[in-house]
C-alpha cells in the first residue's frame, strides 16, 4: 500500500498543479511541477495575486513547501498599484509580459540566480526608472522592456549573447545604454524611438545590427561600429537626425536622413544607398544629384517632393525602390539608366509633369505596378523597351495624355487596370506574346474606340455610344468590369453568342435598361453585373450560366422604383436557387442534379404567411407547417427535376427585410429545371436549400 502511494506521489510531481496559499495577508496563485513552484502562469496565464494588490512586494522564496523558481507568464500584468517588486534568490527565470502594464512599478531588484528574461516581461511599465540586470541573466527576449518611458539608464551584463527584437524600444527617457563584448547581435527596433539616447558604443563582439534598430534616435549624436559588423539593416539609423553632417545621416555609406532645408542638393560621393524616407515631403527640394557610387534609391526615398524639377540617376544604380519619386509633381524629367534592373511599385505614381519616360530594357524581373500611375499627363508616346517580362497592376493607369505604346515581344502579362484611364490612347500594339491580361486593363481608354466600343483581344472594355438600343459586336468574347456601368441612356443590349463571359458592374446603373438578351454562350456573370437596373423587365438566363457574382441583380436599399420587378427565367434549377436565395453565387455541389432533392420554402420571418402554394403533378408537399389556415412553412420533394414547377404566391401587405437587397422577380416555368416564384412590387420571398435531416 505503501508502495501505491509513493508511486502516485512520484507521479503527481511531474503534472502541474495548480494551488493557492496565503503568505503575509496576500494570497498567492501558483502551479507545482517537479517539486518547483512557479507564481502564477501556467497554461491560462494564471495572475500570480489579485490585480488590486498594492505597494512594495516580495514573493516569497518558497510556497506550499516548494521552492518557488519561476515567474509565470503575466503572473503580475495590470497590477498597477504595484511601487516595487523583489524578486528572491530562488527564482531562475522570469515569464513573458510578467509585469506587462504595471505602470506604478518604480524599481524591481532581479536577482543573479535569473538566467532569462521573457518577451515583453516588463513591457508597458511606464513608471520603471531603473532595474538592475545581473550577470547571471543570458537572454533579454523581444519587447522585454518596450515603452519603460521612465527608464533613463540600463546596463545590460555580459552573459547576454543577444539584444530582442524592440527590448528597449520606445524608452525615450533612456539616456545611456552599455552593450558588453558578449552580445553578438542587436534585433530588430532594439532601441527604435528612443530619443533621449545620446550615444552608443558597440562592441567588437557584434557581427549584425536589425532593421531599425537606432531609427528615431533623434538625440543620438555619436554611434561607434567597429568592423566587426558584417550586416546592417534596413532603416537601422533613420530619424537620427543628431548624427547629421553637412545635413546628411550618413552610417557605412548609408544615407539615412536628410535633414538641409532644401534648394539644390549633391549627395555626398561616400553614399552608396540612398535609404527610405530620406528626402520625404522635402518640399523645398529643387534638384538633387545622385554619384555614381550609388546603387539603390529605397521606397519613398524622395516621395511628396513637389518642389523637385530634375533629377539625374547615374549608371551605377541598378533599383528604384516603391514610391521612390511618388508625388514628385514638379518633376519635369527623369532618365533611368540601363544599368536600372528593378523598378519598385508607383516609383513615380503622381509625377503629373513629366513629359517623357522610356523604361530600360534591362528591367527583366520588374512588374512594373502601378509605377507609373497618373505619372504624366502631358506624355505623348510610351516605350517599353526589350526585356520587360511584366506589365504590372495600373503600371500606367490614369496618363490621360499618352497617346501610343509599344509592347515589347518580352512582355508575356498585362496586369488589372495597366492602362486604365489613359483616355487619350488612340494606338497599342500588343505582341503574340502576351499570354494573359488583366481585368479593367484597357478601362476607360476612349480613345481606342471603334464604333463607340474599346475592344482588345476580344474582351470588351468600354462602351462610349449614347446608348439606345446596343447591338455588341461578335468579335467579342468577354464583357469586361464596368464597360457599360452608369450608362443612363442604354434601353436595351443584345449579346452576341460569342460572349462567355460578362464583368463585375458590366451593366451597372444603367437606369434606362429594359431588357437584355444573354445568350447559351455565357457561363458566368460578375458580381454587380446589373446592379441597379431599376427598368430591367426581363432577363433570361440559359442553362450555361454556372456561375454567378453577388448582389447580380442587387440594388440599394429603399432604391425607387424596387428594381427589376419583372420576369427572370432560369433554365438551370441551381441558378435559380441562387438568385432567390440573394446569393447569386454558386457552390460547387449545390446544383440540382439527383432525384429526392429538398428544398424548403419558407419566408424566414416566422410570422408571416404563404398566401398558398402549388406544384406540378411531377412533385409532392412532404410537409407544410398551416396557422390560421396558411401555409408558413413547407418541404418539397422534387421527384423529377428535368420537369420541375414550384409556384409560390405571397399575400397581399407581405414584406421581406432579411435581405434588403432582394427584389421582386417572377421565375416561370419555361423550360426544364425552373423554379417559379412569383412576387409583387416590394414583395421578396426567400427559397433557401436544406439538407434533408433540417426540413422540420
Amino acid at each position: 500500500m505503501k508502495r501505491v502511494m509513493w508511486i502516485v506521489v512520484a507521479s503527481m510531481t511531474h503534472v502541474a498543479i495548480a494551488a493557492t496559499a496565503t503568505v503575509d495577508g496576500i494570497t498567492w496563485t501558483y502551479t507545482v511541477s517537479n517539486g518547483k513552484a512557479t507564481i502564477g502562469g501556467g497554461s491560462s496565464s494564471r495572475p500570480a495575486v489579485p490585480q488590486s494588490t498594492y505597494g512594495a512586494l516580495v514573493i516569497p522564496s518558497a510556497i506550499g513547501g516548494y521552492p518557488v523558481t519561476s515567474i509565470g507568464a503575466s503572473a503580475f500584468s495590470g497590477c498597477n498599484g504595484l511601487t516595487s517588486v523583489t524578486i528572491p534568490n530562488s527564482v531562475t527565470s522570469i515569464g513573458s509580459s510578467a509585469f506587462y502594464g504595471c505602470n506604478g512599478l518604480t524599481s524591481v531588484a532581479i536577482p543573479d540566480s535569473v538566467t532569462n528574461i521573457g518577451d515583453g516581461a516588463f513591457y508597458f511599465c511606464s513608471g520603471l526608472t531603473s532595474v538592475t540586470i545581473p550577470n547571471s541573466v543570458t537572454s533579454i527576449g523581444e519587447w522585454a522592456f518596450i515603452s519603460c518611458v521612465g527608464l533613463t539608464s540600463v546596463t545590460i551584463p555580459d552573459g547576454v549573447t543577444s539584444i530582442g527584437a524592440s527590448a528597449f524600444s520606445g524608452c525615450r527617457g533612456l539616456t545611456s545604454v552599455t552593450i558588453p563584448n558578449s552580445v553578438t547581435s542587436i534585433g530588430n527596433f532594439a532601441f527604435e524611438g528612443c530619443s533621449g539616447l545620446t550615444s552608443v558604443t558597440i562592441p567588437d563582439s557584434v557581427t549584425s545590427i536589425g532593421e531599425y534598430a537606432f531609427s528615431g534616435c533623434s538625440g543620438l549624436t555619436s554611434v561607434t561600429i567597429p568592423d566587426s559588423v558584417t550586416s546592417i539593416g534596413e532603416y537601422a539609423f533613420s530619424g537620427c537626425s543628431g548624427l547629421a553632417s553637412n545635413d546628411f545621416v550618413i552610417v557605412r555609406g548609408v544615407l539615412y536622413n536628410y535633414v538641409g532645408a532644401g534648394g539644390n542638393v549633391v549627395i555626398p560621393s561616400i553614399v552608396t544607398s540612398i535609404g527610405r524616407h530620406v528626402f520625404y515631403n522635402c518640399s523645398g527640394l529643387t534638384s538633387v544629384t545622385i554619384p555614381d557610387s550609388v546603387t539603390s534609391i529605397g521606397e519613398d526615398a524622395f516621395r511628396g517632393c513637389s518642389g523637385l524639377a530634375s533629377v539625374t540617376i547615374p549608371n551605377s544604380v541598378t533599383n528604384l525602390g516603391a514610391s521612390a519619386f511618388s508625388g514628385c509633381s514638379g518633376l519635369t524629367s527623369v532618365t533611368i539608366p540601363n544599368s536600372v534592373t528593378s523598378i519598385g511599385s508607383s516609383a513615380f505614381s503622381g509625377c503629373s509633369g513629366i513629359w517623357d519616360v522610356t523604361v530600360p530594357q534591362c528591367v527583366c524581373a520588374t512588374d512594373m505596378s502601378s509605377v507609373f500611375s497618373s505619372a504624366y499627363k502631358s506624355i505623348t508616346n510610351g516605350v517599353i523597351l526589350e526585356g520587360v517580362t511584366n506589365i504590372g497592376a495600373y503600371a500606367f493607369s490614369g496618363c490621360s495624355a499618352l497617346t501610343s505604346v509599344t509592347i515589347p515581344n518580352s512582355v508575356t502579362s498585362i496586369g488589372s487596370s495597366a492602362f486604365s484611364g489613359c483616355s487619350a490612347l488612340t494606338s497599342v500594339t500588343i505582341p503574340n506574346s502576351v499570354t494573359s491580361i488583366g481585368s479593367s486593363a484597357f478601362q476607360g481608354c476612349v480613345g481606342l474606340a471603334s464604333n463607340d466600343f474599346v475592344i482588345v483581344r476580344g474582351v470588351l472594355y468600354d462602351y462610349v455610344g449614347a446608348g439606345g438600343n446596343v447591338v455588341i459586336p461578335s468579335n467579342v468574347t468577354s464583357i469586361g468590369d464596368g464597360a457599360f456601368s452608369f450608362c443612363g441612356g442604354l434601353t436595351s443590349v443584345t449579346i452576341p453568342d460569342s460572349v462567355t463571359s460578362i464583368g463585375e458592374d458590366a451593366f451597372r446603373g444603367c437606369s434606362g435598361l429594359a431588357s437584355v438578351t444573354i445568350p447559351q454562350s455565357v457561363t458566368s456573370i460578375g458580381s454587380r453585373a446589373f446592379y441597379d437596373c431599376t427598368r430591367l423587365a426581363s432577363v433570361v438566363l440559359p442553362e450555361s450560366v454556372t456561375s454567378f457574382g453577388s448582389d447580380v441583380f442587387g440594388s440599394y436599399p429603399g432604391q425607387s422604383p424596387s428594381p427589376f420587378g419583372g420576369q427572370l427565367e432560369a433554365a438551370n434549377l441551381a441558378v435559380a436557387m441562387a438568385v432567390v436565395e440573394g446569393r447569386l453565387s454558386l457552390n460547387s455541389g449545390q446544383g440540382a442534379q439527383a432525384t429526392d432533392s429538398r428544398y424548403a420554402l419558407s419566408d424566414r420571418a416566422e410570422d408571416r404567411a404563404i398566401a398558398s402554394v402549388t406544384v406540378d403533378a411531377d412533385c409532392a408537399i412532404d410537409e407544410f407547417v398551416l396557422k390560421d389556415g396558411k401555409v408558413y412553412d413547407c418541404a418539397v420533394r422534387i421527384v423529377n427535376v428535368a420537369d420541375v414547377a414550384v409556384k409560390v404566391t405571397l399575400p397581399a401587405g407581405y414584406e421581406y427585410e432579411t435581405f434588403r437587397g432582394m427584389k421582386p422577380l417572377v421565375i416561370p416555368a419555361a423550360s426544364r429545371n425552373i423554379l417559379t416564384i412569383t412576387r409583387t412590387v416590394d414583395k421578396t420571398f426567400l427559397v433557401s436549400r436544406r439538407e434533408l435531416e433540417t426540413v422540420q
